[in-house]
């Protein structure tokens, strides 16, 4: 059942809850800078989904996080590039994400990570929970790496979620929303 979520057992019996709203993420960013109208928007796509909304993006968010295992290499997105370039452009959609997808590729090639991470390796881990409940709203963060390091001989915990956008990037209050959760 959608929405249903369990808040705990005893002795064999399992307690359940609803949760009445669902929001990814970057909605939810989106939702706190909005004007009236777009909040209106919002809420009626996180009501009434659209079961043909195609996913944007895929191959690269997939490139990226084998990047993020050894941000050093990349060759890997240099191959994502070349793939994205051989792609066709048949419909507006998979000419705009085509595009989008390359520019995401050089920016994160030109943000160059291992610069920022020199000496720091990471393991990436998976998550079965992709989401947060708070109060009767389930945010679905969906982050795109979560890793575990050794810094300074402690291990640490992290998660990056990476929001490709072309037309509307976030501002820096929204990717403070973003990075709070």
């Amino acid at each position: 059942v959608r929405g249903l979520k369990v808040a705990g057992t005893l002795k064999h019996q399992t307690f359940f809850y609803m949760t009445t709203y669902h929001i990814s993420l970057n909605q939810l960013a989106e939702f706190s800078v909005a004007t009236p109208n777009a909040k209106r928007r919002i809420v009626k796509q996180q009501t009434t989904p659209n079961p043909l909304l195609l996913p944007w993006y895929r191959s690269v968010l997939s490139s990226l996080k084998e990047y993020f295992a050894n941000p050093k290499d990349l060759s890997l997105l240099r191959k994502c590039i070349k793939k994205q370039l051989e792609r066709a452009e048949d419909t507006k959609f998979r000419k705009n994400d085509k595009a989008t997808s390359i520019l995401a590729l050089e920016k994160m090639i030109e943000l160059n990570l291992s610069k920022y991470l020199p000496s720091v390796k990471c393991e990436l881990l998976k998550s079965e929970i992709k989401s947060v409940d708070i109060e009767q709203v389930s945010i679905r963060i969906s982050p795109t790496v979560i890793f575990r390091a050794i810094v300074d001989g402690k291990i640490v915990y992290g998660g990056v979620k990476i929001h490709i956008a072309k037309s509307k990037p976030f501002n820096y209050e929204q990717c403070e929303c973003v990075s709070i959760l």
